[in-house]
């Protein structure tokens, strides 16, 4: 008998909804990181329809949120 547990497609379906319900904004390197399975796996998943994942961003997408203020700094006298 093995010690190694085979997880099903609903196991890592359900793990995948857990972890965007707990974390919405979260990317898709984060979901197939801390998630269950393999992120091979969940790609397979991914390309039959039954799982979705976010689209990948471009290295560096991140910062781009951020806008950066360039208003003068003023300091009172």
């Amino acid at each position: 008998m093995s010690a190694y547990k085979r997880l099903t497609d609903e196991q890592i379906i359900q793990s995948v909804m857990d972890y965007v319900e707990k974390f919405p904004n979260a990317n898709r390197n984060n979901i197939l990181k801390y998630t269950l399975g393999c992120h091979t796996r969940k790609r397979e998943l991914e390309k039959e329809g039954k799982l979705m994942l976010p689209k990948a961003q471009p290295v560096g997408n991140a910062w781009r949120k951020f806008i950066i203020d360039k208003k003068p700094i003023v300091y009172a006298s």
